[in-house]
């Protein structure tokens, strides 16, 4: 990623933190338990801990809500500030609490670790915002209503090659396209924002619409592979132990087989739900599209290859006395509310091994000419 990103993604998780409060409820409940270490009879602090205990918890909600992108947390997880994405924080603490053979020491030294690092990782953070601030970089926001399409291709899909990256980023041009002819019933032209070389990634801005059933679709795509991932462990497993391949072609099959019925399933309420007003030839058509933007970008997630969505502020709600013009600002909202959504669960599934799924992608992307 560019350094103006870096500095926009810092920034948030620091506001985020801070807003959220977490680093001093943690010291609070430190401070308390260490009381009580003392004083292990007395009501009072027994009651103080509880009290913050519940504090706590508020304040890991509070920050869960911040609805991080999978993009930023994967950067927050690379940057060392996996604790602040873990979901298993809160358990443990929680555990901590519930075992009879936990000692107030016990648990005051452990909440004191999982403090100092949240609290030493936004201190990196604030060392990093400082050093943009002085090198005058600026952060990279978007504005009320602009999402922002980001796409991962894995190097060894490349082998590096500037001619294949550039087939690829054609390639997606054309997938995305295909997306947009359904969602906004043009072919929209694609700005490219910006190229980030340490992580192969470029991106993009297309309409609201668009990047919401492109995410839509992935995020299904994504949840229909985890699902095969068990299946997919238990194949090379088999297969590791000598069984020929041809052997386990029927359990393949089946696999496949079952993937596509959901992808059908997924793409008519697709079309159904932004094609609706459409008649029948014009919805056919759009299936299509869609079945081939499907067919070309589901192998390319099984491979490696990941998207992910940065979503502008909400667009500020209107004062309009026309009843269509609020229906139409309830509609963008919840647009928003949901490409926020699946901006989390948009995450990369890293390849093990060769892939169990064979998509045939289809012989061309390109769209019809008499698209506009």
């Amino acid at each position: 990623m560019n350094a103006e990103q870096l500095y926009t993604i810092a920034s948030t998780v620091v506001e985020d933190v801070t807003d959220s409060d977490i680093i001093s409820k943690f010291a609070g409940l430190q401070n308390n338990l260490n009381t009580l270490a003392s004083n292990p009879g007395d009501e009072k602090v027994q009651q103080s801990v509880e009290t913050l205990k519940g504090e706590l918890y508020a304040s890991m909600d509070a920050l869960g809500k911040k609805r991080w992108p999978a993009g930023v947390q994967q950067t927050i997880e690379q940057l060392g500030g996996g604790i602040l994405i873990s979901d298993e924080i809160r358990e443990e603490i929680q555990n901590l609490f519930q075992t009879v053979s936990m000692t107030p020491v016990t648990v005051r030294d452990r909440i004191n670790i999982i403090r100092s690092e949240i609290a030493s990782f936004i201190d990196k953070l604030n060392a990093l915002i400082a050093a943009f601030q002085a090198l005058n970089i600026e952060e990279e926001l978007l504005e009320p209503g602009e999402v922002e399409l980001g796409v991962l291709i894995p190097r060894e899909e490349i082998k590096n090659k500037l001619e294949s990256f550039a087939i690829e980023v054609s390639n997606f041009d054309k997938i995305f396209k295909n997306f947009s002819v359904v969602a906004v019933g043009t072919r929209e032209e694609f700005n490219l924002t910006y190229i980030s070389a340490s992580d192969l990634k470029f991106f993009i801005r297309p309409s609201a619409k668009t990047a919401a059933l492109i995410s839509a679709t992935v995020t299904f795509i994504l949840t229909s592979l985890n699902q095969v991932v068990d299946l997919k462990t238990k194949y090379d497993e088999i297969t590791a132990s000598g069984i020929d391949e041809k052997d386990l072609v029927g359990l393949k099959e089946g696999i496949h087989r079952k993937l596509e019925e959901d992808l059908e399933q997924f793409r008519n309420e697709m079309i159904e739900k932004y094609c609706a007003h459409k008649d029948k030839h014009d919805r056919h058509e759009d299936s299509n599209r869609l079945k081939i933007a499907i067919d070309h970008l589901a192998p390319r997630l099984e491979r490696g290859y990941s998207l992910e969505v940065r979503v502008g502020p909400l667009p500020a709600p209107t004062d309009e006395a026309d009843e269509e013009t609020k229906n139409a600002n309830i509609e963008e909202r919840d647009l928003f509310e949901t490409l926020q959504e699946d901006a989390q669960k948009l995450k990369r599934i890293v390849p093990t091994g060769p892939p169990v799924l064979s998509f045939p992608e289809s012989k061309t992307l390109d769209i019809t000419e008499g698209d506009k």
